[in-house]
């Protein structure tokens, strides 16, 4: 992993420029079969039986966003009718509750040790819902036991009191989908958010709120991104010091996603390349240690303590 930024050249470009890849499950969605209920008990039980002390991950996804970002991938629903939310919800209660009569019935209780909120915009949630979905994973979830408890943040509709109240809810991490810091950019995938937004979120009494950390997204080959706006860009992040960066391509799937063709002016795989090994490079000189291809991590960051020790 050492100066892997380095290995980057004219000849690789040359020889990987058209060709590139995006990640976000283990196995790959092609590799996955359909299944029926009595399949999914049978997996989830034995699963469960096997270890019951292995610890879980759960994750709450809330697909509503007030609008359609351009270079979006997520499952989504574009709503500004909270109504709308609200029977989301009942429905995702209902979900919560055959989980929890699904655990006693086989006499286990998951060991789960995480919650992430997702989305969507999850803080799309007025306070009151979001007491109301707490209160729903209680049932399956111990809150007291949990050892990080991250919730996404879109910072164009939050505000300082707004994380604290998370704070005091048992969120521990923040993470913050920026995406890129210029002004041309964020135009141009219909995400307009100036740095202040975020900055004002993330001051010192802010930040020591959420002791597990703060997350930042940031996407490489957006329109209009050029070696000068990312290398602001990533100037701009370590200047703010989020403990740690996920930096990935843009992943383009119109077929599936139409909305990501009113893009224009995207820079070519091959200037791509050119503005990652920039950006990372800024990245490692800021401090921060690359932990896998495209995430990077301050040194006291446990990731990073991990993958010192070799974990």
């Amino acid at each position: 992993m050492e100066n892997v930024s380095g290995a980057y050249d004219e000849r690789l470009i040359q020889k990987y420029g058209e060709r590139s890849f995006m990640y976000t499950e283990y196995p790959n969605l092609r590799f996955w079969s359909k299944t029926n209920d009595a399949e999914f008990r049978h997996a989830l039980k034995s699963f469960l039986l096997h270890d019951k002390d292995m610890p879980f991950l759960l994750y709450i996804h809330i697909p509503h966003c007030h609008k359609q970002c351009l270079f979006c991938t997520c499952e989504v629903i574009i709503s500004s009718k909270y109504d709308e939310v609200k029977r989301y919800l009942t429905y995702l209660y209902q979900e919560i509750n055959l989980f929890r009569k699904f655990f006693e019935s086989i006499g286990v209780t998951p060991n789960i040790r995480e919650v992430h909120f997702g989305g969507g915009s999850p803080t799309y949630l007025h306070e009151e819902e979001f007491d109301e979905l707490v209160h729903h994973l209680r049932t399956i979830v111990d809150f007291s036991h949990l050892e990080e408890c991250a919730i996404e943040i879109d910072p164009r509709h939050v505000k300082p009191e707004r994380m604290r109240y998370y704070a005091k809810k048992g969120i521990n991490r923040i993470s913050f989908g920026l995406q890129d810091f210029d002004p041309l950019v964020q135009k141009a995938v219909d995400r307009v958010q100036p740095a202040f937004l975020v900055e004002r979120l993330l001051t010192p009494p802010l930040k020591k709120l959420f002791t597990n950390g703060v997350n930042f997204d940031i996407i490489c080959g957006l329109p209009h991104q050029t070696v000068e706006t990312i290398r602001k860009t990533a100037e701009r992040v370590v200047q703010l010091a989020p403990d740690r960066v996920c930096f990935n391509y843009l992943h383009m799937r119109p077929d599936i996603f139409p909305h990501q063709l009113l893009m224009e002016s995207l820079p070519s795989n091959r200037e791509r390349k050119i503005l990652f090994k920039t950006a990372s490079e800024i990245l490692e000189q800021g401090g921060y240690v690359r932990v896998a291809y495209d995430h990077f991590a301050l040194p006291a960051d446990d990731v990073a303590q991990a993958r010192s020790g070799g974990k």
